[in-house]
């Protein structure tokens, strides 16, 4: 049987490899021990967090440009919410027409032109 020569450096690459590997395991993994860590200095700094978050949102609701954007989604919410509940009511309408002959007529008659033109 040979020899087998280990060289010390090469010993000690593999050694750092292997527990820095065991170490990324075991912090990225499912229970990680970073886990309780971050979770206790979230709790002790609750107070600051929420102070850092009141502030944030109040500079937020103070700009000229947060307000213009909320109204304009709500324009948007709004109008798409109106559409919505006249799409029934203007079906059931148009319907209605369509059922009186001379509305119907006049009707065809009106699109007629248009095309026409």
């Amino acid at each position: 049987m040979e020899n087998i020569i280990i060289k010390s450096g090469d010993l000690e690459k593999i050694l750092v490899d292997a527990i820095l590997s065991k170490c990324n395991d075991k912090l990225k993994g499912y229970k990680s021990p970073l886990d309780d860590i971050v979770a206790a200095v979230i709790e002790d700094n609750t107070s600051m967090i929420k102070l850092k978050i009141k502030e944030a949102i109040e500079d937020c609701t103070r700009s000229e440009g947060f307000a213009e954007a909320l109204k304009l989604h709500l324009d948007r919410k709004l109008a798409g919410l109106f559409l919505s509940k006249c799409d029934g009511l203007i079906d059931k309408s148009f319907s209605e027409i369509m059922k009186d002959a001379l509305m119907r007529n006049k009707l065809q008659t009106a699109v007629i032109n248009i095309i026409g033109e």
